[in-house]
């Protein structure tokens, strides 16, 4: 194994071909919810994230900084930034994110801050957000003692159309597609019921702005952000929602994503998210061969709906905001 002094920053160009390199070492680490995705091939993957992470790079809508072997020319590490836009328009201050970072196994620590500290540097956000797979000890350790607070761990689910479709449960609410006059109560019930996410968790935002955030979000889903928005009503009133969306990795893949479940307070426990999910499913079947959903690891009625739902854990992740006083 070559030895981590070995190991230096430089700014030399990052092509296609080093991040594919790169990530095809690390596929357990870079590939995410994707890495037992029965559908995908591996090769399939490693060009589709990589091409993803070299167009952003040759557009200027992300920067990189990366770790090289000394003297053979050898990407050992990689660490990828970008504005997070949506969350500086929310809360005032620049924001960004890390969207990638993947070390071989022999970066220490030290190397993997030195780096990211470049990065965050370069970004010049005010607080920095990152997502790292909770077998990336290193990475998240580093982060730790660069001053970054953990803010949340989420777990992503994934449910494949080559299994059984859940049991019916019977439902409790009629369900179906939201209606136009209908997205002010959704997002007002967003507001409310969302305070297990990596914003809540932060202690340096506001409540309120987090709680506007998601009300937000839920008004945009309506709006077009999602696919279809499915509402469970109990006579004229709302009861809950799901919003759904289908993505796209690579040129051909597509996969389906729940991105909200939300259930007024005055409903729960009566059967209601398990008919948002099916509903959900049933929506998406035939679209993509697999649907895949986020849940806060301490959002344990989350977890037990998907679980009792069919879906199966693809990924863990823990998510990391580094805050900076040099930066507006």
């Amino acid at each position: 194994m070559q030895a981590s002094t070995d190991i230096i920053s430089s700014d030399a160009e990052i092509t296609l071909d080093h991040l594919k390199e790169l990530i095809g070492r690390n596929q357990e680490l870079a590939f995410g919810k994707f890495i037992d995705d029965g559908n995908l091939s591996k090769e399939y993957v490693s060009t589709s994230l990589s091409s993803k992470v070299s167009a952003q790079l040759s557009k200027g809508d992300a920067i990189a900084k990366a770790l090289w072997e000394k003297g053979a020319g050898k990407i050992v590490g990689v660490v990828v930034a970008e504005e997070a836009k949506w969350d500086t328009e929310h809360f005032g201050s620049r924001m960004g994110k890390i969207t990638l970072a993947v070390f071989d196994e022999n970066v220490k620590s030290e190397q993997r801050m030195g780096i990211m500290e470049k990065i965050s540097k370069k970004i010049r956000a005010k607080m920095l957000s990152a997502r790292v797979n909770l077998a990336d000890l290193k990475t998240i350790q580093a982060l730790e003692r660069m001053g970054a607070i953990l803010t949340d761990v989420l777990l992503t689910y994934r449910f494949d159309f080559a299994n059984r479709l859940p049991s019916v449960y019977p439902p409790t609410t009629r369900i179906g597609p939201a209606k136009e006059d209908e997205a002010d109560e959704l997002a007002h019930i967003g507001s409310g019921i969302f305070t297990i996410d990596r914003f809540h968790g932060d202690p340096n935002l506001s409540t309120a702005k987090c709680n506007e955030l998601y009300s937000k979000w839920v008004l945009n889903s309506v709006k077009g952000l999602a696919d279809a928005v499915l509402v469970a009503r109990d006579g004229d009133q709302v009861a809950g929602f799901i919003t759904c969306k289908i993505e796209q990795l690579g040129s051909s893949y597509k996969s389906g994503m729940i991105d909200l479940v939300g259930v007024r307070p005055s409903f729960a426990g009566l059967g209601i998210g398990r008919g948002l999910v099916q509903s959900a499913l049933k929506w998406f079947s035939g679209k993509v061969p697999s649907v895949y959903v986020g849940t806060q690891a301490a959002n344990t009625r989350a977890v037990r709906l998907y679980e009792g739902s069919k879906f199966k854990n693809a990924c863990s992740e823990a998510t990391l905001h580094l805050w900076s006083d040099s930066h507006a």
